[in-house]
């Protein structure tokens, strides 16, 4: 009987043939494209008017989405069958396979399962950096970068959009640090990403826990159904639920007395709005542990920031914030607030001595970059 080491490394080598194959088509295309120059060994030294003009054709097609398009790196009929014997061996051992357990716990999608994958292959074997360089017609890039992972099997100029999105530095990979930046590039399609060494000794067979090692603190779990508390009436909740759903209110501030329907009522709009819910701690907000908070452009939440530190020094929490944008529901005992300059908006905030955290509703494919990253939807 198989040790759960091989089956996890078997599964791991099965899911790389896909790759695979979709690597060897990119050097087909990157082939095609040195062999439309007269001499591609000098692209690397200088930029030629044939190579510029090769350039501008590869920019336009892409634009006009006449490119070559990618194809999906599934795994063939055979190759199913094969992950279908492994997982019936490591159940008899009593144990699931390592990629499967990942894929489920952090719910991946095929994309992130597949940006794991090609994050994997170099710890595997060094091949792939030079494959990797080869590819990106640059021998100084020979890691998983966003652009290999995006570009690779998109079949669209909008796919690759999306997918960078999904490994922006609020994505779930990121977010749960399964992948991890490398380095400071100056744009991210050139950030070079790197898989969590625990996460490859998982992957391999390592008994490790990986619901504790790879998963987002703040995230908070939001049930499929929920009814709203009594303390809000129907026509208001749905008024609420309308308001978020078409944009028409970007940030919800929610406070009152402790144990008075505050948290039921924001589950219940997560519920209702289909959102991911979060909760970010003023203290991790002030010691800087949500990166890009201050300095990503976002003035929104620079004023956040300033606006929580002056309410902390009278040594009290913030239980919810808002700004000029903001609809605001209950009825707070006491309230702080303050308002910015140069911007002119206001924040609000209620004082309280024993709630430590500032909840937030917001949509789920923009609220880690909201809050974690310190933007506006």
């Amino acid at each position: 009987m198989e040790s759960l080491p091989a089956l996890a490394l078997a599964h791991l080598v099965l899911w790389l043939r896909p790759i695979n194959r979709a690597l060897y088509a990119a050097v087909e295309n990157q082939k095609a494209a040195a062999a439309r120059l007269a001499r591609p060994e000098l692209s690397s030294l200088c930029i030629s008017e044939e190579q510029l003009e090769s350039l501008l054709e590869q920019v336009d097609a892409a634009q006009r989405e006449a490119f070559h398009r990618g194809a999906p790196a599934l795994p063939s009929p055979a190759e199913l069958g094969a992950e279908e014997d492994l997982r019936a061996q490591c159940s008899a051992i009593g144990a699931t396979l390592p990629l499967d357990r990942l894929s489920r716990t952090l719910q991946l999608t095929p994309f992130e399962r597949e940006a794991v994958l090609l994050c994997a292959a170099p710890e595997l074997d060094r091949s792939y950096e030079r494959i990797y360089a080869f590819i990106l017609d640059d021998l100084n890039r020979r890691f998983p970068c966003i652009e290999l992972l995006v570009s690779l099997t998109a079949e669209c100029l909008e796919e690759q959009v999306v997918r960078r999105h999904a490994l922006a530095r609020s994505g779930r990979l990121r977010r749960s640090r399964v992948l991890l930046a490398c380095g400071d590039p100056p744009t991210e399609l050139r950030q070079e990403v790197r898989l969590a060494p625990e996460v490859f000794d998982f992957l391999t067979g390592a008994r490790l826990d990986i619901e504790c090692l790879c998963r987002d603190p703040a995230e908070l779990a939001v049930p499929a159904a929920i009814e709203p508390p009594p303390q809000i009436g129907e026509d208001e909740f749905r008024q609420l639920v309308d308001a978020l759903g078409t944009g028409r209110v970007r940030t919800l501030g929610i406070w009152g007395p402790l144990r008075n329907g505050g948290e039921e009522l924001v589950i219940a709009l997560a519920t209702a709005t289909q959102r991911l819910l979060r909760r970010i701690s003023v203290i991790d907000l002030e010691q800087s542990a949500y990166p890009g908070l201050a300095d990503r452009g976002a003035p929104l939440a620079s004023e956040l920031a300033a606006s929580l530190r002056h309410i902390c020094r009278s040594r009290t929490r913030t239980a919810c914030l808002s700004s000029a944008r903001t609809a605001m529901v209950g009825k707070p005992a006491r309230a702080g607030t303050r308002r910015n300059r140069k911007t002119g908006r206001t924040f609000y905030a209620e004082r309280r001595r024993h709630s430590r955290d500032s909840e937030a509703c917001a949509d789920a494919r923009t609220a880690p970059r909201q809050w974690q990253g310190g933007t506006r939807p």
